[in-house]
């Protein structure tokens, strides 16, 4: 069922394919806020030395170390500026998946005018809520401190360096997957508002968990098989994008092809995820079928047996 719905999810994405283009250019917009300030002060800061050549390559280390040492002031307004593109950039994608999920649940074809009102017109309720599921983050979040617990009750409080080495990593994993565990709520919370046109989104943040508990090998393998698919995309592009590494106007030209093809690829993936999801959802909500009421018993000819009992022949 997971990977049925993940197809039927992805035709129903390329029908309304104009919305991978939206999400593509709602990104490159936000990567441009924080890029273009960035570029006009590391150009006058490297001016026509030849060390730009070696920005057309991989990330050295110790010019972006020395970069920040001798622009002190960049640090803080950097991560202003990052935090607040962050920050913009997630309330645009709250307000396009409104538009993006009430778009892959009908089966209507893809109208401008609908998916702008349905982006304005879910924006608010999927902000409520996003608040009302922090709780619901935080009891997730704190399941690593479990971890912790686990070892001081094992090794007591002086426990071997494996015991600590190992146990980190384990909250590490636990904390990725707390963040991991409620995207797939907060999606499912989503569906189910657009598909009832819920108002009250603690009910909806309820039917949302339920969902997710209810069916969670399927929605988590749904959610997983996406990832996974992203970090294959993303091992083949970077090998290739270093390979594009060169100080000239083909290589630049190609490499900046290369990384926009990749944008549009996380953009199909986020709304091939948005898709499978409410196809799934489709699928596990649907009333069963009711059957007919088996037919009275027949002769071997089809036709129902004649009524002989207490009627009189003539001899």
């Amino acid at each position: 069922m997971v990977f049925a719905s993940l197809k039927t999810g992805f035709a129903r994405l390329w029908a309304n394919r104009r919305l991978i283009l939206i999400f593509y250019l709602a990104n490159l917009f936000f990567a441009l806020i924080v890029a273009l300030p960035f570029r006009a002060v590391l150009g006058h800061f490297i001016g026509d030395s030849r060390m730009g050549e070696k920005l057309a390559g991989p990330i050295d280390m110790d010019f972006l170390l020395e970069f920040l040492h001798y622009n002190p002031a960049l640090r803080g307004t950097t991560l202003m500026l990052a935090l607040a593109a962050f920050a913009a950039y997630s309330l645009a994608n709250l307000f396009l998946s409104g538009g993006a999920y009430a778009a892959l649940m009908s089966d209507e074809k893809y109208s401008s005018s609908r998916f702008w009102g349905n982006s304005a017109h879910f924006f608010g309720r999927f902000f409520r809520l996003f608040l009302w599921g922090l709780p619901v983050f935080g009891a997730l979040f704190c399941l690593q401190w479990a971890v912790s617990g686990l070892r001081g009750v094992i090794f007591g409080n002086d426990p071997y360096e494996y015991a600590i080495y190992w146990s980190q990593w384990m909250e590490l994993a636990l904390r990725w997957y707390a963040l991991f565990q409620f995207l797939i709520i907060f999606d499912y919370a989503r569906i189910y508002t657009v598909k009832n046109d819920a108002r009250g989104m603690a009910k909806a943040l309820f039917e949302g968990l339920r969902f997710t508990l209810k069916n969670f090998r399927r929605t988590f393998t749904l959610a997983f098989a996406i990832t996974l698919l992203g970090i294959l995309g993303l091992l083949i592009y970077n090998p290739l994008a270093n390979l594009l590494s060169a100080p000239n106007a083909a290589a630049i030209l190609a490499l900046f092809l290369w990384q926009q093809g990749f944008m549009l690829f996380r953009a199909f993936l986020r709304l091939g995820l948005y898709s499978g999801q409410a196809q799934l959802y489709r699928r596990l909500t649907l009333p069963p079928v009711e059957t007919a009421a088996p037919l009275p018993e027949t002769v071997e000819s089809g036709l129902p047996p004649r009524q002989t009992e207490g009627i009189r022949y003539k001899v």
